[in-house]
């Protein structure tokens, strides 16, 4: 069976890379490693970027040239319901073994809405009245370049921060290229949104305590459940 991984972040994809045998000093939006021999499976894993029209592009293109029969897109997402906490895996399948898949990984059934910015509580909570569970940026980007495969799909999100979390728009566009889709640190702007609102000098050390041990839960994901489960599909 033929596999294509993608992840949109580079810490979300760091493990399944460096398991594949491509073990960059930094992975960057773009990174493909292409149709390797994976137990009785061929995959390739995609580091498509947050979601923009470049992720969308390199999604295109991953898609076209691996002609995949299992897709799995798999990161962090928000939350959108007060009942889902930081570390829950949520997620949905399209097709049967990208069903059994799920269920054999304990991923929890959820609705994942798809947004084109960063969202906020009060967004989250307004998404959460509309059925939804978690949001993403990719998601639809990717279901989207699927449209004229024949591939089953396999959305997986850990959620990376409660429905009351909030991070400010000015700092996250202060990391965030949009044109690239990859993190891309402006000094100038981030020292501009710490001007704006001082008190993210309290809130990110606190923000990224609680993300610590969701990401090292991910991580444990990806290396003991996800990897090895792909390996015996066939």
């Amino acid at each position: 069976m033929k596999i294509l991984l993608v992840f949109p972040m580079a810490v979300e994809a760091s493990a399944a890379f460096s398991m594949a045998g491509e073990r960059k000093r930094r992975l960057r939006a773009g990174d493909f490693t292409r149709q390797k021999k994976w137990g009785s499976a061929e995959l390739s894993i995609l580091l498509c970027g947050f979601g923009c029209k470049a992720s969308e592009e390199r999604m295109k293109r991953a898609v076209a040239e691996t002609k995949p029969d299992l897709t799995i897109l798999c990161g962090c997402c928000g939350a959108c319901k007060p009942d889902i906490s930081a570390g829950d895996f949520i997620g949905f399948a399209k097709g049967d073994v990208a069903e059994k898949l799920k269920e054999s990984l304990g991923i929890q059934t959820a609705k994942i809405a798809s947004s084109k910015k960063i969202v906020q509580p009060n967004e989250k909570f307004e998404l959460g009245k509309m059925g939804f569970d978690g949001v993403d940026m990719e998601g639809e980007l990717l279901e989207s370049a699927l449209k004229e495969s024949d591939s089953q799909f396999l959305h997986i999100r850990i959620i990376s921060e409660g429905v009351k979390t909030e991070l400010s728009s000015d700092f996250l566009d202060s990391i965030m290229d949009f044109e690239s889709g990859d993190i891309n640190i402006s000094a100038f702007k981030l020292l501009a949104s710490f001007a704006k609102n001082p008190r993210l000098l309290y809130k990110l050390p606190k923000f990224s305590a609680s993300v610590l041990p969701v990401q090292k839960k991910y991580s444990r994901f990806i290396e003991k459940k996800l990897m090895p489960s792909l390996a015996t599909i066939s």
